[in-house]
């Protein structure tokens, strides 16, 4: 697991963290990181550290190797949806053992 923080001095702004994964069928076979979790406080949105968060997870998988990062979201998660097709996530089928169950939203980025 690799975590990030975005602070302003003792302020903390958001936090953003991957898991680096072994390959399975899903990924035909190959290692991927997934992003587990992304947060930035209500009164630093609209500043960007979001998609900064998300780049400075890509670059760490790059630096270990990792060229592929997948994630599930909340299909109702519509401000993260944005974020990720941004980043240029394209949607992709489930991953990891989740279940299809209409509820989440699967992507995945070759990096």
């Amino acid at each position: 697991m690799r975590f990030f923080a975005a602070r302003s001095g003792e302020t903390l702004l958001g936090t953003a963290a991957v898991r680096l994964m072994p390959g399975e069928p899903a990924t035909g076979g190959a290692a991927y990181g997934e992003v587990k979790r992304m947060y930035v406080d209500p009164v630093a949105r609209g500043r960007r550290l979001g998609v900064a968060l998300l780049q400075r997870l890509e670059q760490q998988l790059r630096e270990e190797g990792v060229a592929l990062a997948l994630l599930e979201t909340g299909a109702d998660q519509h401000a993260a949806v944005r974020l990720y097709e941004r980043a240029g996530y394209a949607r992709r089928g489930p991953f990891g053992g989740y279940p299809d169950n209409g509820l989440s939203l699967f992507f995945g980025k070759a990096l």
